[in-house]
């Protein structure tokens, strides 16, 4: 039950997120510049340039730890311990989403994004 709640919260709070969501929010920059890309986001992790047009990085990159389980005790009827089951250890699951933004005389034309944690809610 210990390791059950977490992951439920978890699933509850995802199914409210989705990749439509987060393509849905990347659609409203098109056409920004620059500047309210940057004040928006804050500062790339990294950028570069191609054939005349800018690129801005963005990285994320999570870590959940799912709590683990303590050892359970197994009695008999008359409450003399006959085993121990072992509990089992924290386990820490990794998520991330990289977003570029696509930049055409200081404008943004386009993004992609990749990753399992491009989400949000719509």
């Amino acid at each position: 039950m210990k390791f059950a709640l977490p992951v439920l919260f978890s699933v509850l709070l995802g199914a409210c997120a989705t990749t439509a969501g987060y393509e849905k929010q990347l659609a409203t920059w098109v056409g920004k510049n620059e500047v309210e890309l940057v004040r928006g986001w804050g500062p790339p992790n990294q950028s570069y340039e191609v054939s005349g047009r800018r690129f801005l990085v963005y990285t994320v990159t999570r870590d959940v730890v799912v709590p683990g389980n303590a050892p359970i005790p197994i009695s008999n009827s008359k409450g003399k311990l006959i085993a121990i089951l072992p509990g089992t250890a924290d386990t820490t699951a990794s998520s991330a989403c990289t977003t570029s933004f696509e930049l055409l005389n200081a404008r943004v034309v386009s993004w992609s994004h990749r990753g399992d944690d491009c989400t949000a809610r719509e």
